[in-house]
């Protein structure tokens, strides 16, 4: 990080009123990501989402879909629909 973007994210960190860590957490959790669609993410998007899918299929079975698991499942539709694969 240079000594602008360092100050500029200090800037920002005090005005948010958060903690630093908290701050980290709602920035990571909340911003846009934009998705560039190289070979590597989108091998680990299909990776997730086998495993996403079986979990899916045990959750069915036992009729418990998790809030996590749905929060996931709506991050990566919402990623997919900006970018086409």
């Amino acid at each position: 990080m240079s000594n602008e973007e360092k100050r500029l994210f200090e800037d920002r960190v005090a005005m948010s009123g958060l903690l630093k860590q908290d701050y980290i957490i709602q920035a990571l959790l909340f911003s846009n990501i934009q998705f560039l669609g190289s070979n590597i993410a989108i091998k680990k998007i299909e990776e997730r989402l086998n495993e996403i899918e079986m979990n899916i299929k045990g959750m069915l079975k036992k009729n418990d879909l998790d809030n996590v698991l749905m929060e996931e499942l709506t991050t990566i539709i919402e990623l997919m629909q900006r970018k086409s694969l």
